[in-house]
């Protein structure tokens, strides 16, 4: 019995051949980036800030997640919303601009408690709050935003006051992941989807010799 034909065969293997080829390549780029020194968050315009670059922070500063997701009813990632902040003449501290920071269901604890303390020193007025109570470190990589990174951001915002035109100019459309170990594992996945697609236009070229 033949589960493929020729034409699905072409159309798969050549798919995965695609996707395989892309995994690779992307894997490879985070590979080297990651390899690079590091740009730190805090001492850098976040305008310049560039897809798939190699960056740092000491987490002092972090907000609410603007998107959740969950698996079996159980939550398994969010995205918090991390600001910039700026300190005017006066005295005033603003956040200029936002990006998103991945975090796993496991290290929710962690993030938390920066954003209890992160609030609790915004909306204090008798300046006994200590700033920065609790500091992570991470060193990660940018990815860009997706469809509903950008859509859930928006809409976050949005609650917080703000209007459209001013998310425009203070969503920088990236993420910040810090799962660079990773790497090397997209880079296997791609070359295995990237052998079952030669396998597979193998398969079929075979069978068009063959006339089968």
């Amino acid at each position: 019995m033949r589960f493929f034909s020729k034409t699905r065969l072409f159309v798969m293997g050549g798919g995965f051949v695609v996707i395989g080829l892309g995994c690779i390549i992307y894997g490879m780029i985070l590979i080297v980036n990651l390899k690079k020194p590091a740009v730190d968050l805090y001492n850098t315009d976040w305008t310049t800030l560039k897809a798939n670059q190699h960056v740092e922070v000491d987490l002092d500063f972090l907000i609410d997640p603007y998107m959740v997701y969950e698996e079996d009813g159980k939550e398994t990632s969010c995205f918090y919303t991390l600001p910039d902040l700026y300190v005017a003449e006066d005295g005033m501290v603003y956040m200029t601009h936002f990006i998103g920071l991945a975090v796993v269901a496991k290290d929710y604890p962690v993030y938390d408690k920066i954003v209890e303390n992160s609030w609790n020193w915004w909306d204090d007025e008798t300046g006994t709050v200590e700033f920065g109570k609790d500091t992570v470190h991470l060193d990660g990589y940018l990815r860009k935003a997706s469809s509903n990174d950008k859509k859930f951001m928006k809409e976050y915002l949005q609650e917080m006051g703000y209007k459209d035109e001013e998310i425009s100019q203070m969503y920088i459309p990236y993420v910040l992941m810090t799962n660079g170990s990773n790497m090397k594992g997209i880079v296997i996945a791609g070359v295995i989807v990237f052998l079952l697609g030669l396998a597979g236009l193998g398969a079929g070229i075979f069978r068009v010799i063959r006339g089968m």
